[in-house]
C-alpha cells in the first residue's frame, strides 16, 4: 500500500469518529440545553443567572445551531474534497484545489476534533448540573483544541480558496470566539455560585473589555470576521439582557461597534494577496489528497 492509500483510509477512519463524536455532543448540547425546566442550560442563562451582569440573553444559545451547522459544512467539505473511495480509485476528487486542506492536516483536525467533541460533552452536562468550577476544565480542553485546529488551518495567515474559507474555517473561528464568551461566564458563575455579587457591574465591564481586546487581536493578526463577529454578537446579547445597568449597556455598544470599525478598515495582509494571474479557485488537482502542507 502506497503513502497516498495510507494517508486516505486513515483520514476516512478519523472523518467517520469525528463526526460521530461531533454528533453525539449535538445531541448532548441539545439534551443539556432544553431538557427538564429547572435542570437545563436555557434555564439557567434566562433565571438562576440572570442577575449576573455578564450572562447573555437566552437566545445567545442559537448560536450553538450555527456552530455546528458550520462543523456539518466541514465535513461535507472535507468528504468532497478529501473522497477517499475515488482516490484509491486514481480519480481526482471533484472540486479538490491546490489550496484544499492536505490529508495530512484532515486527520490532524479530525483527532482534535475527537477532544472538542468529549470535552463539549463534559462541559455541558457540569455546567446544567451546576457544577461551574469543574465545568471550567473541559473548557480549558475546548479552547486549546481548538486553538491548534486555528493554527493547523493558519485562518488568516496562509492563503486559501474561497470554498475553504467559506465551508471549513467559519465553524473553527465562531466556535473559538464563543468558547471564549463562555469561558468568561463560566468564571463568573464560578464566583457567583460561591456568593460575589458584582453590585456595580464591574466585573462584567472587564471581562467584555477582555473579549473586545481578544478579537482586536484577531483582527491585527488573521483579520477574522467570523470570529469578530460572533464576539459582537454575544455583546449585543449581554447589552439586551441588561438594559438597566448603563455601564454593560455602554461598554456593549461601543465595544460592538468599535470591532465592526476596526474591522471594516482593516487591510488583508499582503502575503495573502494571490500570485499574478492566479484566481480565487485553483484548478482541479490531486494535491488536496497529499501529506504536504499547502502553500
Amino acid at each position: 500500500m502506497n503513502n497516498t492509500e495510507s494517508s486516505l483510509r486513515s483520514s476516512g477512519s478519523n472523518f467517520g469518529w469525528a463526526l460521530l463524536v461531533t454528533l453525539i455532543s449535538l445531541v448532548v448540547n441539545v439534551l443539556a440545553t432544553l431538557a427538564g425546566s429547572d435542570h437545563s442550560i436555557f434555564h439557567l442563562f434566562k433565571i438562576d443567572l440572570a442577575p449576573m451582569g455578564l450572562t447573555p440573553s437566552s437566545y445567545s444559545l442559537a448560536i450553538w445551531g450555527l456552530i455546528y451547522g458550520s462543523l456539518l459544512a466541514y465535513f461535507a467539505y472535507q468528504a468532497r474534497v478529501d473522497h477517499m473511495a475515488l482516490g484509491l480509485l486514481g480519480f481526482a476528487p471533484f472540486g479538490a484545489t491546490r489550496n484544499s486542506v492536505s490529508a495530512k492536516q484532515f486527520r490532524q483536525i479530525n483527532r482534535w476534533l475527537i477532544v472538542v467533541g468529549i470535552a463539549q460533552a463534559a462541559w455541558c452536562w457540569l455546567f446544567a448540573s451546576r457544577q461551574f468550577v469543574l465545568a471550567l476544565v473541559p473548557l480549558m480542553v475546548v479552547l486549546a483544541a481548538l486553538t491548534t485546529i486555528y493554527q493547523i488551518l493558519g485562518i488568516g495567515l496562509v492563503f486559501a480558496s474561497r470554498r475553504r474559507r467559506r465551508f471549513c474555517h467559519p465553524a473553527f473561528s465562531a466556535y473559538l470566539a464563543w468558547s471564549t464568551v463562555l469561558c468568561c461566564l463560566t468564571v463568573a458563575a464560578s464566583l457567583y455560585g460561591w456568593g460575589w455579587r458584582d453590585r456595580t457591574d464591574i466585573g462584567a465591564v472587564l471581562a467584555m473589555v477582555a473579549m473586545v481586546l481578544i478579537s482586536l487581536r484577531m483582527i491585527s493578526q488573521h483579520r477574522d470576521g467570523v470570529f469578530t463577529l460572533t464576539i459582537v454578537a454575544s455583546l449585543v446579547m449581554i447589552g439586551l439582557n441588561h438594559p438597566s445597568s448603563s455601564r454593560i449597556v455602554i461598554t456593549a455598544v461601543l465595544g460592538a461597534v468599535g470591532l465592526l470599525g476596526c474591522l471594516g478598515v482593516s487591510k488583508r495582509p499582503v502575503g495573502l494577496m494571490p500570485a499574478a494571474g492566479q484566481g480565487s479557485e485553483e484548478s482541479t488537482s490531486l494535491s488536496g489528497l497529499k501529506s504536504t502542507p499547502e502553500p
